[in-house]
Formats: structure tokens, C-alpha cells, sequence
């Protein structure tokens, strides 16, 4: 049990690697995706105002 817990030495074969993609766990950064919403609703923001504002006054 104690060696389960001790990182790994090697790095993953191509074959696990292949297999884990095929599963679809693929590492995936929180920070990244975060971003990409965070443009996605300025660049909405920055398209939509002028109507927004418009319908507001």
C-alpha cells in the first residue's frame, strides 16, 4: 500500500496515455476555461451595450 502513494518514476507509456485520451480524461486547466468565459461576457458586453443602453434610456 505504501508504494501506491510513492510518486512514479517513470513517465506514462504512449499506450495509457492513448487510452486516458480515449476516455476523454484529458488535463484541462480551470484558469484557461475561466478566461475564455470571462472574454466570452466582456466581448457580449462590449457588442450588446449600445442596444442594451439604447432600450434602457
Amino acid at each position: 500500500m505504501a508504494e501506491e502513494a510513492e510518486e512514479k518514476k517513470l513517465p506514462a507509456s504512449d499506450k495509457k496515455l492513448r487510452d486516458a485520451r480515449r476516455k476523454g480524461q484529458v488535463s484541462q486547466s480551470r484558469d484557461l476555461v475561466s478566461g475564455f468565459t470571462f472574454l466570452a461576457a466582456l466581448g457580449y458586453l462590449y457588442f450588446s451595450w449600445p442596444m442594451l443602453f439604447k432600450h434602457l434610456s
